[in-house]
């Protein structure tokens, strides 16, 4: 081998301590008339060494940072060539959780070993827990609509029986006084806000109008849970601290056998088939209708005094 001059030596070992220690050193250049020998061509491959090696140290810089869209390095290098798959691996991957984040969770990567396994397991247990949030969305939009229609159904039994205690005694559809007693027909959905009318009214005209008995018509009622039952046994006693008898009429068979079974108190409250009954009960002539077209008067009743 023919001899090299110091300086050229030392020239090489910086590009290969700088190779070795990540810094960078300036290539070996030899004389213009350095003859084309061994050295030349060995200062040649460390040269491209250098090159390429700093190359891949800046495209690798690159991807650490999570710019992949940066330019591959270019070259033979092995270390080069993983590098360009883990960039393309890394850009497939981020299109893949970009349509997951969008809702697509069929998307799978199989090309990156235990990380692979992990994304997809990721992918799964996200696909199960939007699928249980949807489901419960929809159960409780359900609900709230099922509420919605009942709440609906409520505050129109509510109108209804507003608009009957709105027409007053008089209305035939309505409260209206028999003689002296008070004939009182629920409708059916008994809620708070119609119990509450039904004794403001009922309470007011027994003590203002001087009726002395009061007929709970629940004919209509066709289902009666126990704190709705409660309520009208309670105004049946009001009305007894005033002074009057009550009598409800018209209890449907179920109705009556559920409150049974629900073991509501009542006693001391008294029960009637029908109208004439219950007028019999409470000692008053049941009212005789006569027909309007003969010119009679409107339906009368009299008390036992």
């Amino acid at each position: 081998m023919p001899t090299v001059a110091p300086e050229l030596v030392d020239q090489l070992t910086a590009v290969v301590h700088g190779l070795l220690t990540g810094r960078a050193a300036p290539p070996v250049v030899l004389p213009d008339d350095y003859p084309d020998d061994e050295f030349r061509q060995l200062a040649g491959f460390i040269n491209k060494l250098a090159d390429e090696y700093q190359a891949f140290a800046r495209a690798m810089q690159a991807v650490s940072e999570g710019r992949l869209d940066a330019a591959a390095p270019k070259g033979r290098l092995m270390a080069a060539g993983s590098l360009k798959a883990l960039q393309a691996n890394l850009k497939n991957l981020t299109w893949v959780a970009t349509r997951i984040a969008a809702g697509d969770f069929s998307q799978r990567v199989d090309f990156m070993g235990d990380f692979s396994v992990a994304f997809n397991k990721m992918a799964s247990d996200l696909q199960a827990a939007f699928e249980r949030i949807a489901s419960q969305k929809t159960a409780l939009e359900r609900e709230i609509a099922g509420r919605e229609l009942t709440e609906q159904d409520l505050r129109r039994s509510e109108a209804r029986m507003q608009s009957m205690l709105d027409a007053g005694i008089h209305s035939a559809s309505g409260m209206h006084a028999v003689g002296d007693c008070l004939i009182v027909p629920l409708p059916d959905g008994l809620t708070d806000a119609v119990l509450d009318l039904v004794r403001e009214r009922v309470v007011r005209l027994v003590h203002s109008g001087g009726s002395r008995a009061v007929i709970l018509d629940v004919s209509a009622v066709r289902l009666l849970d126990s704190a709705a039952c409660g309520r009208l046994v309670e105004l049946a006693r009001m009305i007894g601290l005033l002074g009057a008898k009550t009598v409800f009429v018209g209890f449907q068979p179920g109705v009556v056998s559920s409150l049974m079974d629900l073991d509501v108190d009542f006693s001391g409250i008294e029960g009637a088939v029908n109208l004439e009954d219950a007028f019999e009960r409470l000692g008053f002539a049941a009212p005789v209708v006569l027909n309007d077209a003969a010119g009679a008067e409107p339906e009368q009743g009299g008390g036992d005094a």
